[in-house]
């Protein structure tokens, strides 16, 4: 193999999505490998949510009153969770943590796209049921605020 095979195999492989080759002939081998980009949505998909039995929101005319009560925040599509948003950062959240509306819970990779899910409302982080690269599905829960 030249250095002009070589050279166009690598201008190949940074334009394409492939993240990882390995070419072999004879005695030579030649590796690429690109760090999975961590690509962000810009919009994110909105998580489904639901109360828990027991617990009710009221509405009384135009004005509403809120109860504090134990939420769900399911995944809102099939895909990869994760806590953080890479292998070396801190958590989005955990249990126990206060989080405000619209703060990043945690991340649903699906088609290589990192889609952030979003805490809906104030609360505290009560429990969550994901580990790091565990498959959630739609409408799975994944974890509860209070």
């Amino acid at each position: 193999m030249d250095i002009k095979q070589i050279k166009r195999i690598m201008k190949e492989f940074e334009e394409s999505n492939v993240h990882k080759l390995e070419i072999s002939e004879n005695e030579f081998t030649i590796k690429l490998e690109k760090e999975t980009p961590q690509l962000f949505s810009t919009v994110p998909p909105q998580p489904q949510v639901s109360s828990l039995p027991g617990h009710s929101e009221t509405n009384a005319g135009s004005e509403v009153t809120e109860e504090k009560t134990d939420l769900e925040v399911n995944s809102p599509i099939v895909g990869t969770y994760y806590s953080k948003p890479s292998p070396t950062s801190d958590p989005f959240v955990t249990e126990g943590d206060k989080v405000l509306k619209g703060q990043v819970l945690f991340i649903v990779e699906a088609m290589k796209v990192m889609n952030e899910i979003v805490a809906p409302r104030n609360g505290v982080v009560k429990k969550i049921f994901k580990q790091d690269g565990d498959l959630v599905e739609f409408q799975e829960l994944v974890l509860e605020i209070l």
